[in-house]
């Protein structure tokens, strides 16, 4: 649950309140287009796009709905009475079971993983992962997201839930609203193996009156009892993802570390597409997950990707540095 590191950008320039701000200032960045107030991190809400195929898969064997034998065929465009949805690959995957359908984030798996499924196990899934609500990370500001429900929109939309939002949701869109760290808790749940511990910025407290540090020890905010072959195969995919070569998060493999991840390049109604990548490392001994989510930024493979191998490389980087200087001391 430790933070290691937050970014939210862009950021105003924390330097001009030291000397004190003007009107004119302060009214400019108040009506800045960009809002370089908002904590993009835990006050945002997006689509979680394809990370969230994580979830349809688990919802879909949890109800034996799917298996490791299970394939679906894409042609790169899916019909469902008159409507049609499109992969993301044009020409189609073909044949795929789970593992290639993570492996290379084919969207039409998991539209039809998720009619099969329905909107009911997946949004009991999501929940139980999570999503839609609060991380409580101890920072101020905090949106709790939405996990629709047939119910949930014939409230405050006022119409039915329909097969199309469910194939759409399938793939992390739709309705579906969440931060970027709520996405990052529902992704260490999975590595975790069902459990997401509390946020938190702050590592210890002390006072003046007392030299003894108060540590902030690991608290478990979410458990829940992961079938053990389902997760296999999830993270079999997940692994493939930035070890293969035709994994969507190759940008982000490591050559010192076997590491893991999930791409998303999600629909965004005001602009470009938003992309991200959602990893940890190592693969096997976790010890460091992060999330890349670039507002409007293109693609989760092409361009968040290779910002998460850098982050990757700085810590293990720096990581190694530290136990130089231990070892350094110890002999000293």
């Amino acid at each position: 649950g430790e933070i290691l590191a937050i970014v939210s950008s862009p950021a105003p320039d924390l330097s001009i309140f030291s000397v004190g701000v003007g009107r004119a200032e302060w009214n400019k960045l108040l009506r800045d287009p960009r809002h370089p107030f908002l904590n993009r991190t835990i006050s945002a809400l997006y689509p979680p796009g394809s990370t969230f195929k994580i979830v349809t898969a688990m919802a879909a064997l949890d109800k034996g709905i799917i298996d490791e034998n299970t394939q679906f065929e894409c042609k790169g465009r899916f019909w469902y009475n008159t409507w049609d949805y499109d992969c993301w690959k044009p020409a189609g995957h073909g044949y795929m079971n789970l593992t290639e359908a993570i492996t290379q984030s084919c969207d039409i798996f998991f539209y039809k993983t998720g009619l099969k499924t329905k909107i009911e196990a997946m949004s009991q899934m999501a929940s139980a992962f999570g999503m839609g609500k609060p991380t409580h990370i101890d920072l101020p500001g905090e949106k709790s997201g939405i996990v629709p429900t047939p119910e949930w929109k014939e409230k405050t939309r006022g119409v039915y839930w329909f097969p199309g939002n469910t194939i759409q949701m399938s793939i992390g869109q739709s309705y579906l609203l969440s931060t970027p760290l709520q996405m990052l808790d529902m992704y260490n749940m999975l590595i975790n193996n069902g459990v997401v511990y509390k946020p938190h910025c702050v590592k210890a407290v002390e006072t003046a009156e007392s030299a003894n540090a108060s540590i902030m020890l690991p608290e478990a905010l979410y458990k829940m009892t992961l079938n053990k072959k389902h997760l296999r195969l999830i993270k079999e995919g997940i692994f493939r993802v930035v070890n293969q070569d035709d994994g969507t998060g190759r940008r982000a493999r490591l050559s010192y570390a076997k590491a893991g991840g999930k791409t998303a390049t999600t629909q965004n109604p005001h602009g470009q597409t938003h992309a991200a990548f959602i990893g940890h490392a190592p693969f096997a001994n976790p010890e460091i997950s992060l999330i890349v989510f670039l507002e409007g930024g293109g693609e989760g493979g092409a361009d968040a990707a290779p910002i998460a191998k850098t982050i990757f490389d700085a810590y293990f980087k720096n990581r190694m540095e530290d136990d130089k200087q231990k070892i350094v001391q110890k002999f000293k």
